[in-house]
């Protein structure tokens, strides 16, 4: 009898220990197939700008960024802890909105343009929005979030919409009021969803890049998630495009297109199908029908985009 159970057992394990290579593996020739398969659209580079250097660090490296309708850009540089502006006229002169050497560091890991074309920033350490006109006066700043907070977006009404450290999305109407109708009666203003890594957002639906999850959440007006959608990299800063789908950058060297839906169909490559054009994608954000802005650590690189034929 006990042979008999050993026996039992040990053709148990054996059965399990296969089952753990043979599913991994084939979940990973899915995977593998689906990235494959997915269409592409190739990138062409047109323009390229170094961020303005840092008196205070030795380099500067970019984190967000947010263009405005004319072509002007507006950088969370995180590392010299400045927010930085590009006027459409002339992209390659850089001013200082915020930050060395105009005051105090500014940490901050996300930027938005209002729909009157106010930039703001939200701090990292403070959970405070600044909102600055394009001369770098401060127009106003409201505490918005706790510390922590690496994701935000602004609608074109207005509303403005922050990831909390508490795994929450909160959103405040134009006034700076939270919106009471978001989320549930529990939590007015507030809808936890998780650790948010990248917010878009337009009136009608708000996206969300979720971490640890490795996926996408669509919440709906009312604050309602609608849908989620596994990711097939890594989960970074999202960008609305102009024929409603978005963009996602992927820390691992990847840039992800997704539907009106939130699910991940396609990818961005080089000419060619060149997999290497990316080093470290951080903020994006489109720009006409089919330009991106992408920065890559220490430069801004504008590229061109073409579907290429299945």
């Amino acid at each position: 009898m006990r042979d008999r159970l050993r026996r039992r057992l040990l053709v148990f394990g054996i059965v399990a220990l296969a089952a753990m290579i043979a599913v991994p593996t084939v979940m990973g020739w899915k995977l593998i197939a689906a990235y494959a398969g997915m269409r592409h659209e190739e990138a062409d580079p047109e323009a390229t700008i170094s961020l303005l250097p840092s008196e205070t660090m030795s380099s500067a490296a970019g984190q967000g960024i947010a263009v405005a309708p004319d072509g002007s850009i507006a950088v969370a540089d995180l590392e010299g802890g400045r927010l930085l502006f590009y006027p459409a006229a002339s992209p390659r002169v850089a001013r200082v909105l915020a930050g060395p050497p105009r005051g105090r560091a500014l940490i901050g890991w996300a930027v938005a343009f209002t729909p009157e074309g106010a930039i703001a920033i939200v701090e990292d350490l403070t959970g405070l929005v600044h909102f600055f006109d394009r001369s770098g006066t401060l127009l106003r700043k409201v505490k918005m979030t706790d510390s922590g907070c690496h994701a935000m977006a602004i609608d074109s009404l207005g509303s403005l919409y922050v990831a909390g450290s508490d795994g929450a999305i909160h959103k405040f109407l134009p006034n700076d009021r939270p919106d009471v109708r978001w989320g549930n009666h529990a939590t007015p203003g507030a809808v936890s969803v998780g650790d948010a890594v990248g917010l878009a957002a337009r009136p009608e639906a708000v996206y969300v890049a979720l971490d640890r999850r490795r996926e996408v959440a669509v919440l709906n007006s009312r604050g309602h998630v609608t849908e989620t959608h596994k990711i097939v990299g890594l989960a970074g800063m999202l960008a609305l495009g102009p024929d409603g789908r978005l963009y996602m950058s992927d820390p691992t060297g990847r840039i992800w297109i997704l539907d009106r839906s939130g699910r991940t169909i396609g990818r961005v490559v080089g000419v060619h199908g060149d997999e290497q054009l990316f080093s470290q994608p951080r903020g994006l954000a489109c720009w006409q029908a089919n330009q991106l802005w992408v920065m890559n650590t220490d430069h801004l690189t504008l590229y061109t985009l073409r579907r290429r034929p299945e």
